[in-house]
C-alpha cells in the first residue's frame, strides 16, 4: 500500500498543507479562524475533521470543526463502497503522528480517489 502512496505522491503535494508545531502551542486551536474564514468567504467548502482518538477528535470538535475518527470515518466509507465526493472538502487530521503508515496510506487513497 506504501508503494501506491509514493507512486502517487504528486497527487498529495498538490492537495496537501502540513502544519507541524510542538504540543500545546494551539495548532487545532488557531484553526478555529481559517475554519471561520472559510465559513464566511466560501460557503461551499465542506470542511471535515479527522483525527485517531476521540480525545483528538473532542479537540477539533471544540475548534468548530465537524469531525470524527480516523477509524469510524473509513468503517463508513466501507460500507458505502468508498462512493462519498470529497469534492469542496477540506480534512484535518489531526494528530497525525499517532496514525500508522497503512491506515494512513488508506485515508489519503480514499481522500484522493473520491476528490
Amino acid at each position: 500500500m506504501l508503494n501506491s502512496v509514493t507512486k502517487n505522491a504528486s497527487l498529495y503535494s498538490a492537495t496537501s498543507l502540513m502544519i507541524q508545531g510542538y504540543a500545546g502551542v494551539g495548532k487545532t486551536t488557531q484553526f478555529k479562524t481559517v475554519a471561520q474564514a472559510l465559513n464566511d468567504n466560501r460557503p461551499d467548502v465542506n470542511i471535515v475533521g479527522l483525527a485517531p482518538t476521540h480525545k483528538a477528535v473532542n479537540e477539533l470538535q471544540a475548534a468548530g470543526i465537524k469531525s470524527q475518527t480516523i477509524a469510524s470515518f473509513l468503517m463508513e466509507k466501507h460500507q458505502n463502497n468508498f462512493k462519498t465526493s470529497y469534492k469542496n472538502t477540506l480534512f484535518v487530521i489531526d494528530e497525525s503522528s499517532m496514525i500508522g503508515n497503512k491506515t494512513l496510506a488508506e485515508l489519503l487513497l480514499n481522500i484522493t480517489d473520491n476528490a
